[in-house]
């Protein structure tokens, strides 16, 4: 059942993007909250433990961009484009995670990158980090791009949050369409449009996790939150894909015996 809320509502935040036809993809990751994971625990006590909650948001976000072939540090623009989706869907139904709210706007445009920040700042996206949200964007936008024959993109920004004392962490994909163009030089400008951003939040189930610690610590390597933040931000620019370390995703083969076992068994494996 949460699997299937989780598509209507990724659907249905999509509907508001469905105008263009995207061709490349930025993407970055920040860090929002409290920082209250143990860099001591073990892979069991980082499901198990409410407090490095943050960090298997973080490591389910790289497990499952893997999985989708979605590695944004080192694939160009044009290839993220083509597994940005199988990657939020793959992750935002992993059964520990529980679908908190969608949302869409219409983004009005005139041309001014600081117009830009101020009208993705109004809408309200991300609150109570809007502005936060809204400044990363428009650090997102490419300032030369190398293909003129792109001009659609996608600005595709994950917050990872940790509010304090609260015992759940939150992952909001955070998506702007928008057309940008380029001078004769390469230098790039935002043209007068009706631009859309969409968000996406969910939240860790702890139940779920500290029920299903041991397995899940066998099955999902551990990625801290500052390597994933790396691993989620690409170049501005368009380039070849630079050599970087991948983090692995061990196929181990699992023998589940219940419903919330056979769930995981099911994302694991694409089912």
């Amino acid at each position: 059942m949460l699997v299937i809320k989780s598509i209507l509502l990724l659907c249905s935040a999509a509907v508001v993007l469905a105008r263009t036809n995207i061709q490349a993809v930025v993407s970055d990751a920040i860090f929002v909250g409290e920082n209250t994971v143990d860099d001591s625990a073990s892979p069991l006590e980082i499901f198990s433990d409410s407090k490095n909650h943050a960090e298997v948001v973080s490591s389910v976000l790289v497990f499952s961009a893997d999985r989708a072939n979605f590695q944004p540090a080192s694939q160009p623009a044009k290839s993220l484009a083509l597994n940005l989706r199988e990657f939020i869907e793959k992750a935002s139904t992993f059964p520990g995670f529980i679908m908190e709210r969608s949302e869409q706007e219409s983004l009005p445009l005139n041309g001014s990158l600081t117009q830009f920040e101020k009208v993705v700042r109004e809408a309200g996206i991300a609150q109570p980090h809007q502005a936060l949200v809204a400044r990363s964007l428009r650090d997102m936008i490419p300032g030369y791009i190398v293909n003129e024959d792109v001009d659609e993109w996608k600005l595709s920004l994950i917050v990872i949050d940790k509010p304090k004392g609260a015992d759940v962490a939150y992952v909001n994909f955070v998506r702007v369409d928008v057309s940008i163009d380029a001078d004769k030089t390469g230098t790039t400008f935002i043209p007068e449009q009706a631009a859309g951003v969409s968000s996406v939040v969910i939240r860790t189930n702890l139940s779920y996790l500290v029920e299903y610690a041991e397995k899940l610590s066998s099955l999902i390597p551990i990625t801290n939150v500052r390597d994933a933040l790396v691993f989620f931000a690409s170049p501005k620019v368009e380039s070849d894909p630079a050599d970087s370390n991948e983090t692995s995703c061990h196929k181990n083969p699992l023998a589940f015996v219940n419903q919330g076992q056979r769930s995981l068994y099911n994302w694991k494996n694409g089912n």
